[in-house]
């Protein structure tokens, strides 16, 4: 059992997970090269990167609540070097059935994507969330104007524009 990766978590439903994990997992107090579970709430970008510099393997951010200007500072270029995991338990992988069926037929009125990754990631980030993005608008997503970070893009058969905050990546003028 001591061959199992590390896991620092005070979380209760963590330390419950991780007990049930025996011979998979186990867990630590030390950072050093262990999974590192950290609440979403507060300043959880700080936490991230103190658990980065203590040598943590990976880090698993807990239900963040949302991404405040200094954290997408704090975060950026190449600040964060290990792998992270953001735990979003209110967005689901049937969410997006549920948001379509939700709408019964009707088209969106916006819809908002928000990415955050490390420099190397960002692209790919954003066209995953762009992907997302014209999925629930209904159809394929077109750049319609916008500059300096953010974007309008519209999708083919709605009415209106979306709109899309970008900070690092490249950005294909045409379709999405």
């Amino acid at each position: 059992m001591s061959g199992a990766p590390a896991v620092v978590a005070t979380a209760r439903n963590y330390r419950a997970a991780v007990a049930e994990l025996r011979g998979s997992a186990r867990h630590s107090d030390l950072v050093p090269g262990a999974v590192v579970v950290i609440p979403g709430g507060g300043p959880w970008w700080t936490l991230l990167l103190e658990a980065q510099a203590a040598g943590a393997a990976a880090v698993v951010v807990s239900n963040p609540g949302r991404v405040p200007p200094e954290a997408g500072s704090a975060l950026s270029a190449d600040a964060v070097t290990l792998p992270v995991v953001v735990e979003r338990p209110y967005a689901r992988a049937d969410i997006l059935a549920d948001a379509l069926d939700a709408r019964a037929g009707s088209g969106p009125t916006m819809v908002t994507v928000e990415c955050a990754a490390p420099a190397p990631d960002v692209g790919a980030t954003l066209r995953d969330g762009l992907r997302w993005a014209a999925v629930l608008a209904g159809g394929p997503l077109s750049y319609c104007g916008g500059g300096d970070g953010t974007f309008l893009l519209e999708a083919a058969g709605v009415s209106g524009p979306g709109s899309c905050d970008r900070r690092g990546a490249a950005v294909d003028r045409g379709r999405v």
